[in-house]
């Protein structure tokens, strides 16, 4: 399902108080921005995907057409090693910010 769907049923199958709200909330501005949010993330995602099978190319063709599990090891190392301490960061603020 996507996020319309998600958001449509939450919206109908909790208590509101006034049902009309629901048409006019996905008439805002803010609705549009977070269906646009997955759409950004699949975005992110597959050009990141891109980029690490590119690198992996480049290293295959560098040791001759040749690729081990050891260095398909080694590059998804590095990039979590790249990414944890922003996301770690950002969790630890959000966590210590919202109680």
């Amino acid at each position: 399902m996507g996020t319309f769907t998600w958001t449509a049923q939450f919206l109908m199958c909790t208590a509101t108080i006034n049902p009309w709200q629901i048409l006019n909330f996905f008439q805002q501005l803010i609705f549009s921005v977070v269906v646009s949010c997955a759409v950004v993330m699949e975005l992110f995602f597959g050009v990141s995907a891109f980029f690490f099978s590119y690198r992996l190319f480049q290293l295959a063709h560098a040791q001759g057409n040749r690729l081990s599990v050891m260095d398909v090891a080694k590059a998804l190392l590095r990039k979590f090693l790249r990414i944890a301490p922003i996301y770690y960061a950002v969790f630890l603020i959000g966590w210590g910010l919202y109680p």
